[in-house]
């Protein structure tokens, strides 16, 4: 190891360690990642190649964290879900589980478990939320307000017949 120009030690650069130790390194970093919050199995790959691990050492670091139970995208799924499900549209947060990398599949039935469960929010009642947080009050609003209201909606990720239903 090296030390910066402060005296502290540097770690190796990756292209520099063996196969096992890169594995061994790969497996600390994805522990220590998780550690602070759960991730997707996709997340993991994704942080794990930026790092400048190769796709043999990512996929048996990911084999491994899967082995121990570690990750699993339906229940992240199913926690994301309930979670959000009070501050989020259901399309809204069907995008932003696809963006970290959850098949549509496992997403679909996640939210068909959470909706079971009866952990899911009415999306009318959401909006009304969103709408007395606004101080908006239909009666008294001018068209422009209304319309301006329609769109911060819409852009929540909510469907247009529901908004037009509470609005």
């Amino acid at each position: 190891m090296s030390t910066d120009r402060g005296g502290r030690r540097k770690a190796k650069d990756i292209s520099e360690l063996s196969p096992e130790d890169k594995l061994k390194r790969a497996k600390m970093r994805v522990l220590n990642l998780l550690k602070r919050r759960p991730y997707t199995e996709y997340e993991l790959r994704t942080k794990l190649s930026d790092s400048g691990y190769e796709d043999e050492i990512i996929s048996a670091t990911i084999e491994y964290i899967v082995s121990l139970n570690l990750i699993d995208d339906h229940k992240y799924a199913e926690d994301y879900i309930a979670y959000n499900s009070t501050r989020k549209s259901r399309k809204r947060i069907m995008y932003d589980l696809y963006q970290k990398g959850v098949p549509k599949d496992v997403i679909s039935s996640a939210l068909d478990r959470v909706i079971e469960d009866g952990d899911y929010a009415d999306e009318e009642q959401l909006i009304r939320k969103f709408m007395a947080k606004r101080h908006y009050d239909a009666t008294t609003a001018t068209y422009e307000e209304t319309q301006k209201m329609r769109a911060y909606l819409y852009g929540k990720g909510f469907d247009s017949d529901t908004i037009g239903h509470c609005l």
